[in-house]
Parts: structure tokens; C-alpha cells; sequence
């Protein structure tokens, strides 16, 4: 394989052990990428793609005695990692055999000057190590400003659900009227208030939208989440991750330096 023959003979196990690691479904999706798409919005091939920088980024934290930063798409492949036991466990625990802490910074604009030099030389290290550029969809060539991540917990109804639960309202409230007696006029303003109601319950927990090629609609996903948040630490507790990256950008090292 052309990227193992790029890497170090005293490492190329490691690279070994994360390219056939499965990652573990997450929340109530059949399998990790699934899951991905689900928060993300992103199209299989580049779910599977950003899963596959994620495993790249891993080795290059794993092996570099320096602290790192993620691209915002391969971040957010970690925030979904970190909400599972799977994290600690068998990545932490087994394959690398020590915590890879995930650092969140706090929001000051030195943070932020830092992630970006970290971020720099992470790129470099990347096309060092694998003898090939990083891919600009997943790995910009600086990190972009975002929107503050939202809970998972708080995203609202998809659009098919929000019809359905629409279309019940309106059997629902003709029935109600027809056995009441309603007049034609109080049917029709019931029916106005609970289209205006699924209208606002959608928009308001409806997770953002991205496109093919790993382009955010507007919450923060790829590494530099520039909202306010809780932090978390990678191994330290893998349910401790909330759904934000702290206040800027996110770093992160094996023992740390």
C-alpha cells in the first residue's frame, strides 16, 4: 500500500491497527458512518472519506510528540468517536495503548492564532508522513470560522417527520370539528395555528444542511468550532464530550507536550 510504504518501519503496525479498526455505531444508527451522515448532512462517499483523514489524523497525533489540530470535518468524525465507549476503550486503551486527549480551547484570540499554527503544521506533517498533500475538501488550507455547534439532543424534527406529525394534526383537528360542530371559519384558523406551529418546531431544532464535499451549512463541524461550549477530554471520559468544542479551536496529543 503506497501510504504504509511512506511511513516509518517503526510505526507502520500502528497504521496497520487503525486502518482495520471498526468504529462502533453511535446513538440509534446502524453503523458509525451512518451516524456521521445523520449529524452532519454529509453524502456517503465523503462520510466515508472524512472517516478515513480521521484515522489518518489519529496517526499523526499518535506519533508526533507535538499537540495537533484537526481539519472541522475531521473533528467532528472525533466528536462523534468520543461519545462512545468504543474511544477509550479499544482505541485508547488497546490500539494505542494511552489516552489521545481532545483539548478545546477557550474561545481568546491567542487560541485561536495557535490552533492555526498548530493547524499549519499538522498539514505539513500530514504530506510528510504520507508522501501526499491532504485532501482540500476535508482538510482546508487554513481552518474556517464556525457557528456554534448545537447539542445533538437538540435537533429537531427531519422534514418527512414534521409532514407526518402535520398531516395527524389536520385529521385530527377535522374530526375534533366535525364532531363539535365547529364552524367552517374555526376549523380553518385551527388549521392555521398548527401549520404556523410545525413550521416553527422545524425551524427551530432543524440540524443545519451540508452538501457534497464537506461544505457546513452553518453549524460548526470541522475542527475549529468557534463557539462557547463545555470541554472534554478525550480518554479522561468519553461522555463528556457535550456538543461543542469549547471556545475555538481544537487540539490534541497522546501524553501531551
Amino acid at each position: 500500500m503506497h501510504e504504509a510504504e511512506s511511513l516509518p518501519q517503526s510505526s507502520r503496525a500502528l497504521w496497520a491497527a487503525l486502518s482495520a479498526m471498526r468504529l462502533p455505531p453511535a446513538g440509534d444508527q446502524p453503523s458509525f458512518v451512518a451516524a456521521l451522515q445523520e449529524a452532519t448532512g454529509w453524502t456517503p462517499p465523503f462520510a466515508e472519506r472524512a472517516v478515513g483523514e480521521y484515522r489518518r489524523f489519529l496517526f499523526l497525533a499518535a506519533t508526533s510528540s507535538r499537540e495537533l489540530t484537526p481539519s472541522r470535518a475531521v473533528d467532528e468524525v472525533w466528536h462523534l468517536h468520543l461519545e462512545t465507549p468504543h474511544y477509550e476503550e479499544e482505541l485508547c486503551g488497546r490500539i494505542l495503548g494511552r489516552p489521545l486527549r481532545h483539548l478545546p480551547g477557550s474561545g481568546k484570540q491567542e487560541d485561536e492564532a495557535r490552533f492555526q499554527r498548530q493547524y499549519a503544521a499538522t498539514l505539513r506533517l500530514y504530506e510528510d508522513l504520507f508522501a501526499d498533500p491532504p485532501p482540500r475538501d476535508v482538510w482546508p488550507s487554513a481552518i474556517e470560522p464556525a457557528k456554534r455547534r448545537r447539542p445533538r439532543s437538540s435537533r429537531g424534527m427531519p422534514l418527512a417527520s414534521s409532514i407526518k406529525r402535520f398531516f395527524l394534526g389536520v385529521g385530527a383537528l377535522i374530526i375534533l370539528g366535525s364532531g363539535v360542530g365547529a364552524a367552517p371559519a374555526v376549523t380553518v384558523a385551527l388549521l392555521g395555528i398548527a401549520f404556523l406551529l410545525v413550521l416553527v418546531l422545524s425551524e427551530m431544532g432543524a440540524a443545519p444542511s451540508r452538501r457534497a464535499g464537506g461544505q457546513s451549512g452553518g453549524e460548526g463541524g470541522c475542527g475549529a468550532d468557534f463557539g462557547g461550549g463545555d470541554g472534554h477530554a478525550g480518554c479522561a471520559g468519553h461522555g463528556g464530550c457535550g456538543g461543542s468544542c469549547g471556545g475555538g479551536a481544537c487540539g490534541g496529543g497522546c501524553g501531551g507536550s
